[in-house]
């Protein structure tokens, strides 16, 4: 949904809400959490310039960009495979589209998403070593039944904070190779 300008908050705004459970995913696919996403829910909001360039998604995230505002995550869960994430907060991107933030992050499942992180080259294999312990000491005394923890995730200049313990640093992604204009 869009929401006009206010006195409260002069750029229009655009709310993003999505709730998809059970969805099923069919195809030659190999998938490390298996074929089936538990759930999907997400509740965002950005402002937008007041007068938006051609709508493609490049000019819109430019244009958005240029707002210098953050994008209001007020829900974002996710379960697949055993695995739960979910988180609440605000994030902005930096020139080098390096996200800028805090969020609260809620992990369920922290062994299989360390596994996980290591497999894709996200952490390496000292960095799931060393946080495994903390991690498991922590769901421990979360109180939770599921034995999830919440923790603040932090973005600052490409590093990536969890709690105080410094975790990863971010590159920028590299830029996707030119669509030609003609293909034969």
């Amino acid at each position: 949904s869009l929401v006009a300008p206010s006195t409260a908050s002069p750029l229009p705004r655009a709310d993003i809400a999505a709730h998809v459970s059970n969805l099923g995913l069919q195809g030659n696919l190999d998938l490390p959490l298996g074929p089936s996403i538990e759930l999907f829910d997400l509740d965002v909001g950005i402002s937008l310039p007041e007068k938006l360039p051609v709508a493609t998604l490049d000019a819109v995230i430019a244009a958005w960009r240029q707002t210098n505002t953050p994008v209001h995550i007020r829900k974002f869960a996710f379960e697949w495979g055993g695995v739960s994430v979910a988180a609440v907060g605000e994030i902005t991107f930096d020139e080098r589209d390096l996200p800028e933030g805090n969020l609260r992050l809620t992990l369920g499942n922290h062994s299989r998403i360390l596994q996980l992180l290591e497999m894709g080259g996200w952490i390496s294999k000292e960095t799931h070593a060393a946080a495994k312990p903390v991690l498991d000491v922590l769901s421990f005394v979360s109180g939770d039944p599921k034995r999830r923890i919440s923790v603040p995730l932090r973005f600052e200049k490409g590093d990536v904070y969890l709690g105080p313990a410094r975790v990863m640093k971010m590159e920028p992604a590299a830029p996707p190779p030119p669509i030609p204009d003609f293909i034969p």
